[in-house]
């Protein structure tokens, strides 16, 4: 179990290899071998960088990003921003 009522049990610690438990009761009921689950996160890092050159994405250097914002009013058009990150 990985959530429970919507809260986070547990996550792997990945610079420590190792399991954090948010509640200790719940560590004693169920186990997860934090070992176990490295070879599939590594997989799936491996995956994701040959995605992104199979697809050359690329981040946007300037970190500025567009929103469409919907007509404030009736009869108005909608409003373009362009956000920038600095």
């Amino acid at each position: 179990m990985y959530a429970f009522d919507g809260d986070e049990q547990f996550y792997v610690d990945l610079d420590r290899e190792e399991t954090v438990w948010d509640l200790p009761e719940f560590s004693k009921v169920y186990a997860f071998d934090a070992q176990e689950a490295l070879p599939y996160i590594d997989s799936l890092k491996n995956n994701l960088r040959a995605l992104i050159q199979r697809y050359n994405v690329t981040q946007d250097p300037s970190g500025g990003f567009f929103l469409l914002l919907p007509p404030s009013g009736e009869g108005e058009d909608p409003c373009a921003q362009c956000h920038m990150a600095t």
